[in-house]
C-alpha cells in the first residue's frame, strides 16, 4: 500500500505552496482578537489565500512576472478589506503604509477598526503570504517558507499582548503544519534523501512514520504549555502600547485635585454639565496614579481608544445610555459614571480607564453619549477579595518620610485582609482628623507630613491625598478621583454645579475593580440611585447576600424523606455522596500536587544557585533569588533594569528589606563587571545577604500573603526551574 508522498518535483512545489499561504491565512485569524468586536476577519482571510492561487496557477512563467500579478492581486485585496471599513481611497491606503503601525501599536487595546489600522494588518497579511508563495516557488529558498508566517504570527502576539498568548489549538495547527512545511522542503530538490536506503516504498513509509513519531510529540510537549499559558498574568507579557510615551498629555497644567477649591469657592456657583441620567450619584472627571512629591497627577499611559472601551459585566446591572451635556467645565476630561462601557467620540483612555481625554475643551451645549454599567457593591463580598498587584505611585527619585510610612504600617497590621487594610486608614482619617475649609491649600510631602503628624485638620484634597500615599505605603493599588456629585435638574435629569466638586480615593480589587471609598470627615448626603457610593457608608448593605443566578426554591412545601429512605434500603452511601467524596479527594490531591511541584521546584533552584561552584555564580544566583521572592510577592522585574533599578522598584512593593537588596544588587554587579574575579566571600555575603532579605520581606506583608507568594507561579513563569 503506497502512502503517497512519491509525487513529483512540481507536485511536492504545489503543496509546499498552498501550506505555506495557508499558514499565513491561519495565523490571520488572529486578527479578531486585536479590533474591537464587530470586525470580521472574513475579508482577510479570503485575501490572503488569493497569492496562493495565483502562485500555483502561475507558477510557470517567469519570477518577475508572477510577482508582478502577485503585487497587482495584493493591491486589490487591501483595497477589498479597506472598502468595508469605510475608507477614503487612495489616502487611507497611503496612510496604512505610512502610519499604519502607529495606529495598531499606538492604540489602547482592542484597537478601533479605523481603515489605516486596518488596512496595515491586512498589507502586512498580504505580503507574508506572497512571501511565503514566491520562497515555496523559487525551488532554493525552500527551506524559508516559514519565515514569513512565523514573523506574522509574532506581530500578531505582540499587537494582542492583553488578549493574552495565541490559542492553543491555534499553536498545534501551526507547529503541525510547520513540521509538514519543513519535510516537504526537504524533498522538493531530491526524490529521496541521500542517506535513504531501501525501497521508495520503504523510505516513504519511514518518512511517514517518522513525521507521525515527531507531530505526536511535537503536540504533546505544545498542548500542555499551550493551555497553562493562559494563565500567565498580563502584566508578565511584553505590550509594546506600553513603551509609548503621549506627547498630548497635560503635564504643566494644575493637578485636577487642587482644582477643587477653585471649582467649589465660584460665586455664583456654575453650572459644569447636564445628563439625562435620572438619579443623583458621583461622576468621575479625571483620576491621579502618580505622586512626585508636589502633587498627584494624571497617568501617564494615555493612548487613543475607540468607541468601545470595556465589556459587558455579566453580574452587573443592564447598560444604560445616557446623555452628557457641556456647560462650563474647563478640563480635556469627560465626565463619566460607573463602569463605563462605550463613548460615542473618539478619546484617549488610561490603562485604567479612569478618564477619558480628549484634544479639546468641549464648547459649551458640546454633547456627547456614554453606556455605563452599574455595580452594586457588596462589603462581604468586598471583605474575601483580595486587592489587585499595585504599581508605584511614587516617580521615580521621590522618597517619603519614614514616619508616614510607618504611620500607615501601624494603622494597618492588625487587618488581616486588603478591604479592611483600606478600611482602616480610612476610618483613621475620619474618626481622627478635622475638616478645616479655611486651612492653605496644597498637597505637598511637607504639607502632607504637617497634616498627618501636627494639625490633624485640612482641606478635602489633603484627606484624599494622604490617604493616597498611606494606601500605597502598604501595597495597596489606589488611584485619586476628582468630580462632581450631581442634583436633581428642574427640567428632569441631573445636573453637575461647580460647588458640588468632590474628590474621593479608589481602591483596586480583583475581580471587582475600582471601588470608591470615603475619607472625608463630612456628612454627605447619601445617593439614591445608581452613582458610585463609598463602601464604607453602606451599612444596610452588609447583611445582604451577593446576587445569585440559582434558581428560586420553589413554592411548595416538601416535607423531608426519612434518612433510611434517603439513603437506601441497605444503608449504603448515596451515588452523589459517593462522587462528592471522590471529587473532593481529587481535589485535595491536584492541591498538594500543586504545593509540592511549586515548593520542589523553588527550592531546587534556590540550592543550585546557592551550590554553584562558581563564586559569580553564587553571588548572581543570590540577588536572583531575591528578585523572584519580589516577583512573587506582586512586584515587576522588566529584563532591561539593571540590577540597582530592580533593587529601587522593591521598595514599592516592601516596607522593609529593600537596604538588603540594594546590597544584594551592588555584591551582584560587581561578581560580573569587577576586574578582580570574586571568591568564596563574596558568594558567602550574597547568601548571608539574601537571607536577611528573605526575613525582612516576610516580616513586612502578612502571613497570608506571604505563603501565597511561596505558592505562586510568577518567579517560575520568568524561566527554567533550573536556571
Amino acid at each position: 500500500m503506497r502512502i503517497g508522498l512519491t509525487f513529483g518535483k512540481e507536485h511536492r512545489v504545489a503543496i509546499l505552496t498552498a501550506l505555506g499561504g495557508l499558514l499565513v491565512t491561519l495565523i490571520a485569524t488572529l486578527s479578531e482578537r486585536l479590533f474591537e468586536p464587530g470586525y470580521g476577519a472574513w475579508p482577510l482571510i479570503m485575501v490572503s489565500l488569493a497569492p496562493i492561487v495565483v502562485g500555483i496557477g502561475l507558477s510557470r512563467l517567469n519570477w518577475v512576472v508572477r510577482l508582478a500579478v502577485q503585487g497587482v492581486v495584493a493591491v486589490g485585496g487591501v483595497v477589498v478589506v479597506l472598502s468595508r471599513h469605510e475608507a477614503n481611497l487612495p489616502g487611507d491606503l497611503l496612510g496604512s503604509v505610512r502610519r499604519g503601525a502607529s495606529a495598531v501599536f499606538g492604540t489602547r487595546w482592542p484597537v478601533p477598526s479605523y481603515a489605516r489600522a486596518v488596512g496595515f494588518i491586512a498589507i502586512l497579511t498580504v505580503v507574508a503570504a506572497v512571501a511565503a508563495v514566491e520562497l515555496a516557488i523559487s525551488g532554493r529558498f525552500t527551506t524559508a517558507v516559514l519565515l514569513p508566517s512565523t514573523v506574522l504570527l509574532a506581530t500578531m502576539s505582540l499587537a494582542t499582548a492583553e488578549a493574552g498568548p495565541p490559542p492553543p489549538r491555534l499553536l498545534v495547527l501551526f507547529t503541525l503544519g510547520g513540521l509538514a512545511v519543513l519535510r516537504l522542503a526537504s524533498l522538493t530538490n531530491s526524490d529521496l534523501p541521500h542517506h535513504a536506503k531501501g525501497s521508495p516504498e520503504t523510505v516513504e513509509r519511514r518518512s511517514v512514520l517518522t513525521m507521525a513519531i515527531v507531530g505526536m510529540t511535537a503536540v504533546s510537549v505544545g498542548v500542555v504549555p499551550a493551555l497553562l499559558s493562559g494563565a500567565t498574568s498580563n502584566d508578565d507579557r511584553w505590550d509594546p502600547r506600553r513603551q509609548i510615551q503621549d506627547d498630548e498629555l497635560i503635564e504643566d497644567e494644575i493637578s485636577p485635585l487642587s482644582r477643587l477649591d477653585v471649582w467649589q469657592t465660584q460665586d455664583p456657583p456654575a453650572e459644569m454639565f447636564r445628563t439625562s441620567h435620572p438619579d443623583v450619584g458621583r461622576w468621575r472627571v479625571a483620576t491621579m496614579t502618580r505622586f512626585d512629591g508636589r502633587s498627584w497627577m494624571p497617568p501617564a499611559d494615555y493612548q487613543l481608544a475607540g468607541t468601545r472601551i470595556a465589556e459587558a459585566d455579566e453580574r452587573a446591572d443592564e447598560p444604560e445610555t445616557i446623555d452628557v451635556v457641556w456647560g462650563n467645565l474647563d478640563v480635556r476630561w469627560l465626565p463619566t459614571i460607573d463602569r463605563t462601557l462605550s463613548i460615542d467620540r473618539r478619546v484617549k483612555v488610561d490603562a485604567q480607564a479612569g478618564g477619558f481625554l480628549v484634544a479639546r475643551v468641549p464648547a459649551p451645549q458640546e454633547n456627547y453619549q456614554l453606556v455605563v454599567q452599574s455595580q452594586e457593591l457588596l462589603v462581604e463580598v468586598l471583605k474575601g477579595a483580595p486587592a489587585s498587584v499595585a504599581t508605584p505611585s511614587l516617580v521615580e527619585g521621590v522618597e517619603l518620610p519614614p514616619s508616614i510610612i510607618a504611620l500607615a504600617n501601624s494603622i494597618a497590621e492588625n487587618e488581616e485582609t486588603d478591604y479592611g487594610r483600606a478600611t482602616a486608614l480610612a476610618d483613621f482619617l475620619r474618626s481622627g482628623y478635622q475638616i478645616d475649609r479655611g486651612s492653605p491649600g496644597g498637597h505637598t510631602v511637607a504639607q502632607l507630613s504637617l497634616f498627618l503628624e501636627t494639625t490633624k485638620s485640612g482641606r478635602d484634597e489633603q484627606f484624599v491625598a494622604a490617604y493616597g500615599l498611606l494606601a500605597s505605603s502598604i501595597g495597596l493599588p489606589v488611584r485619586l478621583a476628582v468630580g462632581f456629585r450631581t442634583t436633581e435638574a428642574p427640567d428632569g435629569g441631573t445636573v453637575a454645579m461647580s460647588d458640588q466638586a468632590e474628590s474621593w480615593p479608589e481602591v483596586e480589587f480583583r475581580g471587582i475593580g475600582w471601588v470608591p471609598i470615603e475619607v472625608v470627615p463630612e456628612e454627605r448626603e447619601e445617593s439614591t440611585g445608581s452613582g458610585e457610593r463609598p463602601v464604607n457608608q453602606a451599612p444596610l448593605e452588609e447583611e445582604r447576600s451577593p446576587p445569585t443566578t440559582q434558581a428560586a426554591p420553589p413554592t411548595t412545601v416538601q416535607t423531608e424523606a426519612p434518612a433510611s429512605l434517603a439513603s437506601g434500603a441497605t444503608g449504603a452511601v448515596p451515588n452523589g455522596a459517593l462522587k462528592a467524596g471522590i471529587g473532593f479527594g481529587a481535589l485535595l490531591v491536584a492541591l498538594a500536587g500543586y504545593v509540592i511541584v511549586v515548593l520542589r521546584l523553588k527550592t531546587g533552584r534556590r540550592r543550585r544557585r546557592q551550590a554553584a561552584a562558581d563564586p559569580e555564580v553564587r553571588a548572581t544566583g543570590a540577588f536572583r533569588s531575591s528578585i523572584d521572592t519580589l516577583i512573587d510577592l506582586g512586584g515587576r522585574a522588566p529584563a532591561v533594569k539593571t540590577d540597582q533599578e530592580l533593587a529601587a522598584g522593591g521598595a514599592g512593593v516592601l516596607r522593609r528589606g529593600s537596604e538588603s537588596l540594594t546590597g544584594l544588587a551592588t555584591l551582584s554587579t560587581r561578581a560580573v563587571y569587577d576586574a578582580p574575579e570574586p571568591d568564596e566571600t563574596m558568594g558567602d555575603e550574597a547568601w548571608r545577604n539574601q537571607t536577611g532579605f528573605e526575613a525582612d520581606a516576610r516580616a513586612s506583608v502578612t502571613r497570608w500573603r506571604w505563603w501565597r507568594s511561596r505558592l505562586s507561579l510568577r518567579s517560575l513563569r520568568r524561566g527554567l526551574p533550573g536556571d
